[in-house]
């Protein structure tokens, strides 16, 4: 809900392009219909798409049919075992690091 009312208040103020960065796309695995996706996602991709948002970057779906539910450029980065390991080495280098927690 914060994300759609932040997305519509830039909108509203007339800024040009406005990107959602989305790391965990919630409800990606609930309501499944046969073959086709989930019914949340799509209601949820409606409402992200008529809030105003022009662009959409998220990391890891569930399914990549879900892509298919915005009107919108989407951009499904992947986590790979390489980012992981900068994470960790960042997180080393900024002082924190929590050992287990990766």
């Amino acid at each position: 809900m914060e994300l759609l009312i932040m997305v519509y208040a830039c909108k509203t103020s007339c800024a040009k392009s406005i990107i959602g960065v989305i790391p965990y796309f919630p409800y990606s695995k609930q309501c499944k219909m046969r073959k086709r996706g989930s019914i949340v996602s799509k209601l949820l991709a409606s409402m992200m798409c008529k809030a105003g948002l022009t662009h959409l970057i998220t990391m890891d779906l569930h399914q990549k049919e879900i892509q298919g539910f915005f009107n919108i450029p989407v951009d499904n980065l992947r986590a790979s075992p390489f980012l992981l390991q900068y994470i960790q080495e960042e997180a080393i280098l900024t002082g924190h690091y929590f050992p287990g927690k990766f």
